[in-house]
């Protein structure tokens, strides 16, 4: 899935994100660009449950 995250500005907030996705799914995997503000997520969770871990990790989904 692909994901907007307007409040992405460094590759610490991409490291954040990742670390939160992985604890919720060990085998999520994770691609971030902090230029285009965009994730690429593959995992088994649902594209309700990573927006919520996404925003329990502090930061905003886009639509």
């Amino acid at each position: 899935m692909l994901l907007s995250v307007p409040t992405i500005a460094c590759d610490g907030c991409i490291e954040a994100i990742t670390k939160a996705l992985t604890q919720a799914d060990p085998q999520a995997q994770v691609q971030g660009d902090r230029v285009t503000k965009e994730l690429t997520i593959q995992t088994q969770l649902s594209a309700t449950q990573v927006r919520a871990v996404i925003q329990s990790a502090g930061h905003e989904v886009g639509a």
